[in-house]
C-alpha cells in the first residue's frame, strides 16, 4: 500500500502485545505503521473489500459479448441494489445472455447501434436514457438517469452510498465517442481517486494490461478491471452521461 492512502478498518486483533488491523479479505496491517481516525466521509467504498470481485461483471465471461459493456455495467448496479434477481434466468450466464439478447437496438429510439456479440453494424452504444428504461423493463425501478451530473456530483452520490455507471473510453478507443460503460464504486478524497469497475476484462487477463494492450492500443485507459483511477483521468473521458440508483 502506498504511503498516505486511506483504508477502511473492518476488524482488529492483538497478538503478543502487537495490534493488527484487518482491511478486508484477511489483509492485516501492523498498527504501528498506520494512523487511525474518522475520514468524515472523505473515503467511501461501496463494498466490503475494494479489491474484491463483489458486484463485478465481465463482458467476456461467462458470456462473450465484446460490444456488450452496457448490459454488463448495468448488471453491476442491479447486483448492488438487489434487483439482479428479477432478470430472467437461474444463473449469471443465463441472466447476462438474456440482457444481451434483449438489449434495445433501435438507434432512432436511443438503442445500441450494433450487435453486442459480433459488433456487426456497431457505431454507438445504447444511450443513457434508453439504458435506464431497459433497466426498468428488467424489473429494476431504482435505476435513474443522472446525465449532466458533475464529477463533484458523482462524489456526492458515492458518499451517499450510490454507485455510478458512467460513459467513457475503453482501452481500445483512442478518443472519440464515449462508447464504453463503467461503474464507480468508491471515492478517496485523500488522493482524489475513484474505484472503477471496468467490464472489459476476462478472467484470464484480469489485470492492468489485460485489456487494450492485447488489442495493440495504448490510450491510457487500460487500467485494470478493478482500479483506483485519478479524477483527472476520468475527467478527460467523462462527458456527462451517467446512471445511478435512487
Amino acid at each position: 500500500m502506498k504511503n498516505g492512502t486511506a483504508w477502511k478498518i473492518v476488524g482488529s486483533k492483538t497478538i503478543n502485545g502487537t495490534t493488527y488491523y484487518n482491511l478486508g479479505g484477511n489483509q492485516w496491517v501492523n498498527a504501528a505503521y498506520i494512523v487511525t481516525g474518522n475520514a468524515n466521509g472523505a473515503y467511501r467504498v461501496l463494498k466490503s473489500n475494494p479489491s474484491s470481485r463483489e458486484y463485478y461483471t465481465s463482458q467476456y465471461n461467462p458470456v462473450f459479448a465484446p460490444w456488450g459493456c452496457a448490459s454488463s455495467a448495468l448488471s453491476m448496479l442491479m447486483k448492488y441494489d438487489g434487483n439482479w434477481k428479477n432478470v430472467p434466468g437461474n444463473s449469471e450466464k443465463a441472466k447476462l445472455t438474456y440482457m444481451q439478447n434483449h438489449l434495445p437496438r433501435n438507434k432512432a429510439n436511443g438503442g445500441q447501434d450494433g450487435d453486442p456479440y459480433t459488433g456487426r453494424g456497431f457505431s454507438r452504444v445504447i444511450l443513457s436514457y434508453r439504458l435506464t428504461q431497459y433497466a426498468h423493463s428488467l424489473g429494476d425501478a431504482k435505476i435513474v438517469d443522472v446525465s449532466g451530473v458533475s464529477l463533484s456530483g458523482i462524489i456526492d452520490l458515492i458518499k451517499g452510498g450510490k454507485p455510478v455507471l458512467y460513459y467513457g473510453w475503453s482501452s481500445y478507443q483512442a478518443g472519440g465517442a464515449r462508447n464504453h460503460c463503467k461503474v464507480i464504486f468508491g471515492y478517496n478524497a485523500h488522493n482524489n481517486t475513484f474505484l472503477v469497475h471496468d467490464p472489459l476484462y476476462q478472467y484470464k487477463y484480469f489485470y492492468r494490461g489485460g485489456g487494450g494492450m492485447r488489442e495493440g492500443v495504448r490510450n491510457g485507459y487500460d487500467l485494470g478491471p478493478i482500479a483506483w483511477v485519478s479524477a483527472r483521468t476520468i475527467a478527460r473521458e467523462y462527458a456527462g452521461n451517467a446512471l445511478t440508483i435512487h
